[in-house]
């Protein structure tokens, strides 16, 4: 890729943002509203063999078993609730590592001078890899990749340290707080298999901080005069 066609998509990730919110509202709408579910629930058939070994069916609403059936049913869509709610946590996590690795690869294409730290080896590189390339953009295009990969791991105060020193702008206190929290709690979904109830699960304020964060980085790469792609004018 040459770096006249190297861009910041913050499309890609607006549009991620918005809709991995928005379907969960709706499906927790859904979940949460009880004629729904009841509506949902009586159309369930139940199957059982007759003493001639047929095999019948019955509508689940008039049979004696109903409450605990349906309570059953009641109990498992919660659970899935709490379990998507949780996943989307962990999405989340992945959401910011992904945003500003694209931020970051996006910012060494176009000022390749700032690569030499985060390549690792003193930054050095070696010959036979320079001129395993057909052209010097194909070179900087994978270093970029590299150095972005190594700038973007670690802890999110250690990450936003590192934006800082690149970019020489500033990133809101407030804002890393919040991310940091948020990372906290996806790594204790991954690593500690902890499973936050629904009320401990704030889907819309995590999203909406994943925004803000995107806002910010896209600011940030104006300021820079690099080039971005905007179709949701979030910069606007």
């Amino acid at each position: 890729m040459d770096a006249k066609e190297a861009f910041f998509d913050l499309g890609k990730w607006h549009g991620a943002l918005i809709f991995s919110s928005g379907k969960f509202r709706d499906f927790r709408g859904y979940l949460e509203n009880s004629n729904a579910i009841e509506l949902h629930i009586s159309t369930k058939v139940i199957t059982s063999v007759n003493e001639q070994g047929d095999l019948t069916h019955r509508q689940l609403s008039g049979d004696l078993l109903y409450n605990k059936i349906s309570n059953e049913y009641k109990e498992s869509y919660s659970d899935s609730l709490v379990l998507h709610a949780n996943m989307l946590i962990v999405m989340a996590g992945s959401y910011f590592e992904n945003m500003v690795f694209d931020f970051l690869r996006n910012y060494f294409i176009h000022k390749p001078k700032s690569l030499h730290k985060f390549l690792g080896s003193d930054g050095y590189i070696k010959v036979t890899e320079v001129f395993s390339y057909d052209a010097l953009s194909d070179l900087i295009t994978d270093l970029a990749a590299r150095g972005a990969k190594n700038a973007a791991s670690g802890s999110p105060s250690l990450i936003f340290r590192r934006v800082r020193s690149l970019t020489k702008c500033d990133i809101p206190n407030e804002l890393e707080r919040k991310i940091v929290k948020l990372i906290e709690k996806r790594n204790e979904i991954v690593h500690d298999i902890k499973e936050y109830p629904i009320d401990a699960v704030d889907i819309e304020g995590a999203y909406e901080t994943l925004q803000e964060l995107l806002k910010k980085l896209g600011l940030i790469t104006r300021d820079l005069n690099l080039p971005l792609f905007d179709p949701g004018s979030l910069l606007s």
